[in-house]
Order: C-alpha cells, then sequence, then structure tokens
C-alpha cells in the first residue's frame, strides 16, 4: 500500500477537475470580496488560488502533499500569476494571519471524527481577521450514499487509474480505492449531516448556504 496516497492520483486529479464547482467559488467569492490576502486550504492543483491572484488577491496555497504543492506552483507559472505556497495539515493550528479562507472540494470530508471538523474551524476562526470570510463544502449524506459500487477507469498519457467506491467503515462514508499500475491505496472520506454540520459553526456568521446535488457549500464571516 503506499502511505502518500495523494502521490498515486494528483496529476490525474488535475486532468478531471470539476471547473464548475471552481467558477462557482470565484463567483461567490466576487460578490462579497474586492481584495485582501486569501488562503487556498487542501488547495490541490491550486486552480481557485490562481484565479484568485489573477484578480488581485494576494494568495497563500497549502497543501499536506508535497506533489499537490509542486503542481500548484507549476501551474501558477503557467498562468503567469504568483501564489505563495506551503505545507499545511488541515488539522494543525494555521501558522499565518489571513483576510479569508477557501477551503473547497470536500478537502473538510478527508476527516474521520466530529472532533476533528470542530478543530479545524476553530483554527480558521483564529487565523482569520475581523471581518474575515470562509467559503468551503461539505458532501452530502444522500450523495455518498448514491455513490456506494461506483467505478471508473481514468486515463493519463500512457497510465490508467482505477477507482472504485465502496461503503465506508462510519456512517455517511465511503472509501475509494485507487489503483495505479501495481500500486493501490484506499482512502476514507466521511461527512455528516447538514444540522450536525452547523453546530460547529457557532464561532462565525452563516452568510449563505447553497445546496447542491452533492454537496453544501457555505460562506462564513468571522
Amino acid at each position: 500500500m503506499n502511505h502518500d496516497p495523494y502521490a498515486l492520483f494528483y496529476d490525474f486529479y488535475a486532468q478531471h477537475y470539476d471547473h464548475d464547482l471552481k467558477q462557482f467559488y470565484l463567483d461567490i467569492i466576487q460578490t462579497h470580496l474586492r481584495d485582501g490576502k486569501f488562503l487556498e486550504m487542501g488547495c490541490g492543483p491550486a486552480f481557485i488560488g490562481i484565479e484568485l491572484a489573477q484578480k488581485g488577491f494576494e494568495v497563500l496555497a497549502t497543501d499536506i502533499s508535497p506533489d499537490f504543492l509542486s503542481l500548484a506552483q507549476t501551474n501558477a507559472k503557467a498562468a503567469k500569476c504568483h501564489i505563495d505556497v506551503a505545507p499545511h495539515n488541515i488539522l494543525d493550528p494555521i501558522p499565518f494571519k489571513m483576510d479569508h479562507i477557501v477551503m473547497g472540494f470536500d478537502v473538510i470530508n478527508h476527516l474521520e471524527t466530529l472532533d476533528q471538523f470542530a478543530q479545524v474551524f476553530t483554527h480558521m476562526h483564529e487565523a482569520l481577521a475581523p471581518g474575515g470570510m470562509v467559503f468551503f463544502d461539505t458532501l452530502n449524506c444522500d450523495y455518498i450514499d448514491t455513490m456506494i459500487g461506483y467505478q471508473e477507469t481514468l486515463s493519463w498519457h500512457d497510465e490508467t487509474l482505477t477507482w472504485r467506491i465502496s461503503k465506508g467503515p462510519y456512517p455517511c462514508s465511503f472509501r475509494h480505492r485507487l489503483k495505479r499500475q501495481d500500486t493501490v491505496t484506499t482512502l476514507n472520506q466521511r461527512s455528516f449531516d447538514s444540522s450536525t454540520i452547523e453546530t460547529l459553526l457557532h464561532p462565525f456568521n452563516v452568510l449563505d448556504r447553497v445546496h447542491w446535488a452533492e454537496r453544501t457549500i457555505y460562506i462564513l464571516k468571522k
């Protein structure tokens, strides 16, 4: 098994990225904000952060995966813009003072417990300036249930990645099994019902909730 599962699929992920969701984030951010220092947590290829930088925001992109951070730098260079990058686990305190934070694409659902979810919101609140905003999403339990049994084979250059989804070890969870050549890894994702999620958001003002079939997107303000 691969102990760094993100290294297995980071380049595939960039090729199968949900640009509609990225555009939604960019649109909703720009309805509320025109400038400031943005943290993109769990940035992956950093496509949100890169476009924010192109629109004049100062951007720091963080991720737990060195491969994703390297890809984020490569993408920023290709886009002819500058973003800063740094390694960071979302369970750790945020060692930067930020104006605003975006954590899209169900990053928080890679955690396992409600206490861990709460820890992330505490760290974000502590890192934000007064009036700072947070944009994030979490997967819906109904969507997770419908994905059990899903499988797909993805292609990138001369390699393939086989992706299968099975029931996860917790309620409202699923397990991804990824096989690339002879390497196999698994990843769990977990969520909670919306009422439970909202009990964790009490340090913030919830400005809006946008419901999609697979996820709910939240807009918060400190």
